[in-house]
């Protein structure tokens, strides 16, 4: 797994606590205000920041309904080539789905203002578009996972013509790296996305609903150690605890709300 740090800063900027603003514009000056001034901002993401890439929302992360959320490890374990053959469809149908607006945005807006993004996906477009920090809190349809020892490597195929894939470690066979219904999330990965978010002055939230577990208590957990949260979604469903919400699809506002 890839290592990150937080540096933890003697001096902090004052973030002030968003004022209860209504409009369109309004939001989107205080939102960006509140990340003008923030030191230290994550961002967490879900299948909404992907749907202008053309990735089918019901397949990018686990709080939708999809095939996703049939497999197990024991659906794995009785038909491995049937769950092989769904996830490198999906790959295969992801090969064409270019970064969007969005995407490249945060990219964008990481040279200036060093950030980390948590997201749900498994389409690997942050990482595609060039952002410097991405945990991908659920995996990754872009890597194998040794179903011995757990070693991950990269792996673009959408097709295995010789046969199912076997580790190169322990010839063992590999299964995608992603976390499928009834697995825990990496504690490595959750521990530091948990850390992350306790240290944050500011959270975006972009594209999801956030209310499964345990991504639901980022937000209530930056609130309460003072950080504001900004929610970008056409249809919040108010599981987010937002201080300020812009009900809009993330490649409309995000290029001008990160142009700072």
């Amino acid at each position: 797994m890839q290592k990150f740090s937080i540096a933890i800063l003697t001096t902090c900027c004052e973030v002030k606590m968003a004022r209860q603003v209504q409009n369109f514009a309004d939001c989107m000056v205080e939102a960006q205000r509140i990340l003008s001034a923030a030191e230290r901002v994550v961002v967490l993401t879900g299948a909404g920041i992907s749907a202008a890439s053309g990735v089918p929302i019901n397949s990018v992360n686990h709080s939708d309904t999809s095939f996703l959320t049939t497999v197990t490890t024991e659906t794995f374990s009785q038909d491995p080539e049937e769950v092989w053959r769904l996830h490198l469809g999906l790959r295969e149908q992801l090969l064409w789905c270019p970064t969007n607006v969005a995407h490249q945005a945060l990219a964008t807006y990481a040279m200036d203002h060093p950030h980390v993004v948590l997201t749900q996906n498994i389409d690997g477009l942050h990482e595609a578009s060039g952002h410097p920090k991405v945990v991908a809190l659920h995996g990754t349809l872009w890597a194998n996972r040794c179903t011995a020892c757990g070693k991950i490597r990269h792996d673009r195929a959408y097709e295995y013509p010789q046969g199912l894939p076997h580790s190169p470690c322990c010839q063992a066979l590999e299964r995608p790296n992603i976390v499928w219904m009834g697995d825990h999330l990496n504690g490595d990965v959750l521990g530091y996305a948990f850390h992350a978010v306790s240290l944050c002055q500011a959270l975006l939230v972009v594209g999801t609903s956030a209310h499964v577990q345990p991504v639901s208590r980022f937000a209530f957990l930056a609130r309460e150690r003072g950080a504001a949260v900004i929610e970008v979604n056409p249809d919040p469903e108010g599981f987010v605890p937002a201080n300020i919400v812009i009900k809009a699809r993330a490649e409309d506002v995000l290029p001008q709300l990160l142009s700072m």
